[in-house]
């Protein structure tokens, strides 16, 4: 049995025994996933969704755990430890004066650098399940022309591929903004060279068109896409970075809510005679934890501030919200992490890394090595 799965097996017997000692009928139904296990997904998410909102209509906001929960919960952070071994066993870094290779044919180009001069072509593939968006699909297809231009969007919740990509249809870039409509996915076999592009940040150097196009008898279609690194026009700005130190007390409750929550969050701000660089919704935030000779880092993206964190807490810290206090709670999704690193090999992020509730961006240097540090997260 993989980690993932016996870490899913531990979390759905701790929710069945806090739901029977509250007399609170929580199915549990058979996991039928096949191949890697995550250690949750979103069956897991809605079951602890529903639980805490039976103990919430019960008053219930403290919980004693039995032995024998607690003893499982040791369980479970044993295969962590484990599962954190393995991966940075898996992805040892490489020295900074080294290419940062990151998997196929990519190379990341730092972000102090341009683009390249002329396209490099990454991937030629057909687009995957289009056909189960087939009444899509035929409402667009005469659109659908050779050289269009079509976009990339990273599905970082799909339950069936941890590095899914979807390609979407749109009529400009700014697809998030104005709407877009799926026609199908990047194949299993290809995404994992495009994910790490993507995840630290460089979607905007990628450029996806349509080279083929086919409608077999019956309504079967066939899309064939190259995607490639755009040709430099102009140098691409690169996207900015935060930092912040964690305590031993943060860096507890940050790896119990990824556990169980699926999500982090921290309540920041604070009275000053100057305006505080506080994160806005969707930067990104290195959290760093050190220890001896030694760093965790877990690289993580803004979800969420003020009132629309409301869905994303559990009922015992919804009051964050309503409170009349100069800070404000902040939800953050995990990206990468946790990585173990030695301190010399991130330097240039600690001597920059937040300790006083004010977040500047991180220089292009640390950024630099922020990324290269982090590159290995799959």
């Amino acid at each position: 049995m993989n980690i993932g799965k016996r870490k899913c097996e531990i979390l759905k017997a701790i929710r069945k025994e806090i739901a029977e000692r509250y007399n609170i009928e929580l199915e549990t139904p058979e996991c039928k996933h096949e191949g890697d296990c995550a250690g949750t997904c979103s069956h897991c998410d809605d079951s602890m969704d529903y639980l805490n909102k039976q103990l919430a209509a019960r008053g219930v906001k403290e919980i004693s755990f039995s032995e024998n929960a607690q003893q499982m919960m040791q369980e479970y952070a044993k295969l962590e430890e484990e599962e954190r071994q393995q991966h940075n066993l898996n992805h040892m870094l490489e020295p900074l004066d080294h290419p940062v290779k990151l998997t196929g044919r990519v190379i990341m180009p730092p972000p102090i650098y341009d683009a390249p001069i002329s396209n490099q072509i990454l991937l030629v593939c057909d687009v995957a399940g289009i056909n189960f968006y087939a009444d899509d699909v035929e409402a667009i297809w005469e659109e659908l022309e050779e050289h269009r231009p079509l976009y990339l969007h990273r599905e970082y919740n799909n339950p069936h591929d941890k590095n899914a990509i979807s390609v979407v249809f749109s009529e400009d870039e700014n697809y998030e903004e104005d709407g877009f409509l799926t026609i199908g996915y990047i194949p299993r076999n290809e995404n994992k060279q495009l994910v790490p592009i993507i995840d630290m940040g460089w979607k905007e150097i990628l450029q996806c068109t349509i080279v083929e196009k086919k409608r077999h008898k019956g309504g079967r279609y066939e899309l064939k896409i190259c995607v490639s690194v755009r040709k430099r026009d102009k140098t691409i700005e690169p996207e900015k970075y935060r930092a912040v130190s964690l305590s031993k007390e943060d860096l507890d409750k940050l790896t119990t809510d990824l556990s169980f929550l699926g999500i982090t969050y921290f309540s920041w701000g604070r009275f000053s005679l100057w305006k505080l660089n506080l994160p806005k919704k969707g930067d990104k935030i290195a959290f760093l934890y050190k220890e001896d000779e030694q760093v965790v880092l877990y690289l993580m993206r803004t979800l969420a501030i003020g009132k629309s964190c409301e869905p994303y807490l559990p009922t015992y810290a919804k009051y964050l919200i309503s409170t009349k206090d100069d800070r404000c709670p902040y939800v953050f999704t995990n990206i990468a992490g946790p990585i173990v690193l030695p301190q010399t090999d991130i330097n240039l992020v600690l001597r920059e890394t937040s300790i006083d509730g004010d977040f500047p961006f991180l220089s292009d240097e640390a950024t630099l090595q922020l990324l290269i540090s982090t590159k290995t997260r799959l």
